[in-house]
């Protein structure tokens, strides 16, 4: 049973950072607080508005479950298109680091770090 629990646990912070993923690329900053409640929704509003379009690639993630909580470390890259100046498409490979809780009842993102 408890490889079944590790099993659906790892689907669902998969599904929960996909989500993540297709709200950021969407540049929806409802949807994103929804699957990061303590997101600061302002500045993120504000980097939203400065881009044209944005694309989050996870090439690969690992996942470290332990009851309530779990850490994702995903590597892939970022790629997008500012609103102003320069339009050409701009990629950063970067490493994000997040922290999943799920003591509502479900995995929502506690924090979150790419660099």
């Amino acid at each position: 049973i408890e490889t079944n629990r590790h099993a659906i646990d790892s689907d669902e912070i998969r599904d929960v950072l996909d989500a993540y993923r297709d709200s950021y690329e969407r540049r929806d900053v409802a949807s994103s607080a929804r699957l990061w409640p303590g997101v600061n929704k302002a500045e993120l509003s504000r980097a939203f508005g400065t881009l044209a379009r944005q694309e989050i690639d996870f090439a690969e993630c690992s996942l470290d479950v332990a009851g309530q909580r779990a850490k994702a470390r995903c590597i892939g890259s970022l790629q997008y298109v500012r609103r102003v100046g320069n339009g050409s498409p701009q990629t950063r490979s970067l490493l994000w680091e997040v922290e999943l809780d799920r003591s509502s009842g479900h995995w929502l993102i506690d924090r979150m770090t790419a660099q």
